[in-house]
């Protein structure tokens, strides 16, 4: 993007679309697709798709660990 930097001022920002499409497949060609279509034909670029949560390799839920840290400025702390 002309005259436009990232936040430290010295590196500048990219324009336009950083991935690869399927062979023969254009944007015009996906933006006549609907979803479902895209979604069945497998032909939405893998730059776009969403990445699995690090603590969801496995594929099963992940719950937060509960800390419970009583300071001892609270009444009937231990």
């Amino acid at each position: 993007m002309p005259r436009t930097m990232m936040s430290g001022g010295t590196k500048p920002v990219q324009d336009g679309v950083r991935v690869k499409l399927a062979k023969d497949q254009t944007w015009q060609g996906l933006a006549e697709m609907s979803p479902s279509e895209i979604r069945d034909r497998n032909l939405l670029p893998n730059g776009l798709l969403p990445l699995p949560h690090v603590k969801q390799a496995t594929g099963g839920q992940v719950f937060r660990k509960k800390k419970f840290v009583r300071s001892a400025g609270r009444r009937g702390a231990i």
